[in-house]
């Protein structure tokens, strides 16, 4: 049997052509007795790494590998989706990025800002001001809300698309100044 070297950061794969495999005992012949090439017998143990594996234990670590990769991101998208369901409620209109979040209650009189972890409700009289910038070379878009907070006074919301962001500025818009119905 060949003496393995050491692990040096990169993945040996060996067919283990000197070890008999179970079909050759069963025949009661050795591949040596064989008259193919010993290359050419190919049946035993994969190795990786000084661990032996065949070709079933591959595949069945593979999909349970796959399995928790598809579990992990179920996991998140129903965290998500449960984070986007309770930061609107009792809001007449929200948006839910990534990075940022809006909710608006115009009953009653409340905007509803998210960025990161950060989240705080305030009364619509104590906004300040906002404005909208679009960055084309980066295909996204920001609402700068200003509200009457010392802690945090500048609120910053990223948008991923141009359309939804001008329609939540136009919400502020007729929300705040006009003082309307959505």
């Amino acid at each position: 049997m060949p003496r393995l070297k050491p692990w040096s950061g990169t993945l040996v794969i060996k067919w283990m052509a000197s070890t008999p495999s179970p079909r050759w005992a069963a025949l009661g012949r050795s591949p040596a007795a064989s008259n193919s090439h010993p290359s050419a017998v190919n049946d035993g143990p994969i190795l990786f790494s000084g661990v032996h594996m065949t070709v079933s234990t591959f595949l069945i670590l593979l999909a349970l590998g796959t399995a928790v990769l598809v579990a992990f991101a179920v996991n998140r998208a129903d965290r998500l989706r449960n984070q986007r369901e309770v930061f609107g409620r009792e809001f007449d209109r929200f948006y839910f990025g990534r990075q940022g979040a809006l909710a608006i209650s115009i009953e009653r009189s409340r905007l509803k800002i998210r960025v990161g972890r950060t989240v705080k409700i305030y009364p619509l009289m104590d906004v300040r001001s906002w404005e909208k910038h679009w960055h084309n070379s980066r295909r996204e878009g920001t609402i700068t809300v200003s509200v009457r907070d010392v802690d945090h006074p500048v609120w910053t919301i990223k948008f991923g698309n141009e359309r939804e962001m001008n329609q939540w500025y136009e919400i502020l818009n007729q929300a705040i100044n006009e003082g309307e119905k959505l």
